[in-house]
C-alpha cells in the first residue's frame, strides 16, 4: 500500500472476490449466504464477498457483529457499496432466533468476524456468533484465518470458528499450520 502505492480498497475487493469464489463453491446448488462480519478489514472482506455475491443472485444476509462507530474506512465502503447495489449490513443481535434459523438453512456462511489482528478471547457478540457459526448446518468458510484463531501462535482465543475452508490474504500463516489452529481452518 505504502511502498507500490496500491490502494487498500483494491487489495480489499481482490480478497473478497477470492472469498466470494469460495463460497459459491462451497454452497452447491441452494443459492444463499450469510455473512458474518467484524467492524475491522476482515469484515470489510466479508461485505465486499457479499457485493460480489449479490451480484452473481446469490441471496445474502450479513450481519454486523461488530460497532457500526469503528469500522474502518475500507470497511465502511466495502458497506457502501453493498448499499448500492440494494443490499444491507444488518446490526447482529445474538438473541434474535431467525438469525440461528437463517444460517441452519444457507448454502454458506462466511466468517469475517476476526482475521490477523486478534489478540484477545473473543467475547460479546463476536463469541455469540462463533457458536452459531459453528451450530450450522451449512459449510464455512473463513476469510483469512478462522476467527477465535491466534494467527501468529496457532492458539485459540477462548473459542474459534471451525471452518470447512479458509482463504488466506497474502500467506499462510502460523495459525493455520499450528495446532490446535490448524483444526479450526478446514
Amino acid at each position: 500500500i505504502h511502498v507500490l502505492g496500491i490502494p487498500s480498497t483494491l487489495l480489499m475487493t481482490n480478497a473478497a472476490r477470492e472469498l466470494a469464489a469460495a463460497a459459491i463453491e462451497l454452497m452447491g446448488k441452494k443459492k444463499s449466504a450469510v455473512i458474518f462480519c467484524g467492524s475491522g478489514n476482515n469484515g470489510g472482506d466479508g461485505i465486499g464477498a457479499a457485493v460480489y455475491l449479490l451480484r452473481r443472485g446469490v441471496g445474502i444476509r450479513c450481519f454486523l457483529a461488530g460497532e457500526r462507530a469503528k469500522m474502518t474506512e475500507d470497511c465502511a465502503e466495502m458497506e457502501r457499496r453493498l448499499v448500492e447495489l440494494g443490499g444491507k449490513l444488518e446490526d447482529f443481535n445474538p438473541e434474535d432466533a431467525l438469525i440461528k434459523e437463517l444460517t441452519n438453512e444457507a448454502g454458506v456462511v462466511i466468517d469475517a468476524l476476526f482475521g490477523i489482528g486478534l489478540n484477545s478471547e473473543l467475547r460479546g457478540k463476536a463469541l455469540a456468533a462463533v457458536k452459531i457459526i459453528n451450530e450450522a448446518k451449512a459449510p464455512v468458510v473463513s476469510a483469512d484465518i478462522a476467527s477465535g484463531v491466534e494467527a501468529d501462535t496457532g492458539r485459540i482465543l477462548g473459542e474459534a470458528v471451525h471452518a470447512d475452508l479458509t482463504v488466506a490474504f497474502s500467506m499462510a500463516k502460523i495459525g493455520h499450520v499450528v495446532e490446535p489452529g490448524c483444526t479450526c481452518c478446514g
